[in-house]
């Protein structure tokens, strides 16, 4: 069977669209139409491009079809679109250092606490004081707040990440802590 080729006004009259609407799809599409190039005349394979546009024209309805059965699949969109967005955001801060991780973030506050601790501790003058107010930290019980990207508090839930004021250099550990 021969491939049978001619000009856009003969796939315009062949399709039942308008020469505009292939023109268009040309140019959105260049898949859905097969063409080659004869000196500086278009020709489109009529066959091959009757059957990409009907199959084009299928898709499209059946995504009408789609959209009109369940309007949530809009708004599902719009979410996983903001959600991308978001996450694509919080790895950007993270490469840039200026997001830690809660676990990091705890991990070095237990280090800075630790040093300071040992050296309160290590002074005479100053244990009683330090005990006391160890004694104090102790009974009180940890707030449980988020602090999200903007730096806004949300009590009711718990974040992975907090913002972070600079990038911090290499991991110290306490020698205790290390063993």
């Amino acid at each position: 069977m021969s491939e049978r080729w001619g000009s856009l006004e003969d796939l315009a009259a062949m399709s039942g669209l308008s020469r505009r609407a292939l023109q268009y799809i040309r140019t959105r599409e260049p898949a859905v139409l097969v063409a080659r190039t004869r000196g500086t005349a278009v020709e489109y394979n009529l066959g091959a491009c009757n059957v990409h546009l009907r199959r084009r024209e299928r898709a499209l309805a059946q995504r009408a079809v789609r959209e009109q059965a369940d309007p949530s699949i809009i708004e599902a969109e719009r979410r996983k679109a903001i959600a991308d967005a978001r996450t694509a955001e919080v790895k950007l801060l993270r490469l840039e250092g200026r997001l830690v991780g809660i676990d990091e973030a705890v991990q070095e506050i237990e280090n800075l606490l630790l040093h300071l601790r040992a050296a309160l501790l290590a002074h005479p003058k100053t244990r009683a004081v330090a005990e006391e107010i160890l004694t104090d930290l102790r009974q009180q019980p940890p707030p449980a707040v988020q602090h999200s990207v903007d730096g806004t508090s949300h009590p009711e839930n718990r974040s992975t990440v907090v913002n972070a004021r600079a990038p911090r250099g290499g991991k110290k550990t306490h020698p205790a802590r290390a063993a």
